[in-house]
């Protein structure tokens, strides 16, 4: 099987797409074409071997070139390419009419973007934590204009005999009531291939390090609970045994500037934080640090939007950064969870709750064994050819 991925959003997925690519190319039979644009191009570079291969990139202004190089290939997976600007509302006009004579796999990062779209949905997204009349004349732009191309596109994907791609099944059974159980593909964001393993250096601390992957952001994430956490930490048993790694870039649009400063702020009153000054972490940087951590925690702001949830309409990319490493999760207990990584997740209602479950964890070294055991025995379920066998419906020697 030939097979094609594009990714060519300005803010482009680029992990997902190495995801992509070890999957399909998990048999030898495989060859894996990535079409991409500069930032992408130098961001998947190291991928490039006998059997995936890298396009020259193209400017926004050539996509149409780009566009009629895809050819005679037995599928096209896209990965991300939703209206929420102007470029990528023209680059989805150009992909609309475009012929790839083939089944297109198209991502779908939040079902409330593409199918809940009344006009009262849009007037409540519009609204919906509304910060500022700037904000509110890029949300008219965006739910009043960008958002018409979704339909065409909706209907390109079932004209070509696709479907619709979801990081996992909790959000494909809801996507399924739009558009049928048939039309829908699970391919998860983060494989497990054993490589990050690998680069896991001995402990030279006996600090429990807490990962909180992700662009730093307020607005997806909750770092106030965090800092709250530290101010009731009066007997310091966090500033001792804890270590905070904020494994992201900072989201300057999104608050990440402020939380920077008040990581630096602890930092200088003897708490362990870890902060990236900059825009963005790369891949590899990005690995090596997740190596080192004991636990991915989850501290997502859950609601999204309107009608946006994480868990259930879009997706976090965290849970696939404990798939990737096969690191023990804390979630929060209202997040619908994958089945399939329960037995070495951890929840919790309130912040408040996590000083008494990282002592457990620090204390009870048989039940912290046990959930490593489970983390690395859930992880080896995301395999690249387990999800291959799973995703194409056949069983594959090797």
């Amino acid at each position: 099987m030939k097979v094609a991925i594009l990714e060519i959003a300005p803010h482009g997925h680029y992990t997902y797409v190495e995801s992509m690519a070890m999957i399909y190319t998990s048999v030898p039979e495989n060859e894996v074409v990535i079409f991409t644009n500069d930032k992408g191009f130098e961001a998947l570079k190291h991928l490039v071997n006998d059997k995936i291969s890298l396009e020259k990139p193209v400017n926004t202004e050539g996509v149409e070139t780009l566009f009629q190089k895809i050819k005679g290939f037995d599928k096209v997976l896209v990965v991300t390419l939703e209206a929420y600007a102007k470029e990528p509302f023209r680059l989805m006009q150009v992909f609309e009419k475009t012929d790839f004579g083939c089944p297109i796999y198209y991502v779908i990062h939040n079902v409330d973007f593409w199918f809940q779209q009344s006009l009262t949905d849009k007037m409540r997204n519009v609204f919906y934590k509304l910060n500022g009349f700037k904000d509110f004349i890029y949300r008219l732009k965006v739910y009043g204009k960008y958002t018409r191309i979704n339909q065409k596109i909706i209907e390109k994907i079932k004209h070509s005999n696709g479907k619709f791609v979801t990081l996992t099944s909790s959000v494909g059974n809801e996507l399924a009531k739009y558009v049928g159980a048939n039309r829908v593909a699970v391919i998860p964001f983060s494989i497990f291939d054993g490589r990050i393993l690998a680069k896991e250096q001995p402990k030279t601390t006996a600090r429990l390090r807490i990962c909180l992957p992700g662009y730093v952001s307020s607005v997806r994430r909750d770092y106030a609970s965090i800092f709250e956490l530290l101010a009731q930490d009066k007997e310091g048993f966090l500033k001792q045994h804890v270590e905070w790694d904020f494994l992201g870039g900072i989201s300057p649009h999104e608050g990440g500037e402020a939380i920077k400063q008040q990581a630096i702020d602890w930092q200088s009153k003897g708490y362990a934080i870890r902060v990236y000054d900059k825009p963005s972490v790369g891949l590899q940087e990005f690995d090596e640090n997740l190596a080192q951590a004991d636990i991915v925690l989850g501290n997502m702001h859950l609601q999204q939007g309107a009608n946006s949830t994480y868990g259930k309409s879009k997706e976090t990319g965290l849970i696939f950064t404990m798939i990737k490493a096969a690191k023990v999760g804390i979630l929060p207990a209202e997040y619908a969870c994958d089945a399939a990584l329960s037995s070495s997740v951890l929840t919790f209602s309130t912040y408040t709750n996590l000083p008494a479950i990282f002592k457990k964890l620090i204390d009870d070294s048989d039940y912290w064994a046990m959930l490593k055991a489970e983390a690395q025995k859930n992880s080896e379920k995301f395999r690249p050819l387990s999800i291959y066998q799973r995703l194409e419906g056949k069983v594959v020697d090797g």
